[in-house]
């Protein structure tokens, strides 16, 4: 397996195109930098409303503790794959 370096504007593109509702979140600050379209399609958002969030209060957790739960099964086991979740479609 070789590396193949796609550039910043490649990665851009993968993360828009993804099926899924995704936003880019900064591990250290845990603040948003980006949502994708799947996610614009879902919640309703746009980029002004999200970038610059902390995680915490994003307007996407139906409770804290919905948070909570996912960040203990990604803390656990390193991702989140095929869990059911509530999504709040309040407007702020």
């Amino acid at each position: 397996m070789s590396y193949i370096d796609i550039g910043d504007q490649g990665l851009v593109g993968l993360f828009q195109r993804l099926p899924i509702a995704c936003v880019l979140v900064r591990a250290s600050a845990c603040r948003a930098l980006a949502v994708n379209d799947a996610f614009r399609t879902l919640f309703g958002w746009q980029d002004h409303q999200i970038v610059g969030l902390e995680s915490r209060d994003l307007p996407v957790w139906t409770s804290p503790e919905q948070r909570e739960a996912l960040l203990d099964v990604l803390a656990c086991h390193g991702c989140i794959n095929n869990r059911d979740s509530l999504r709040n479609t309040s407007r702020r």
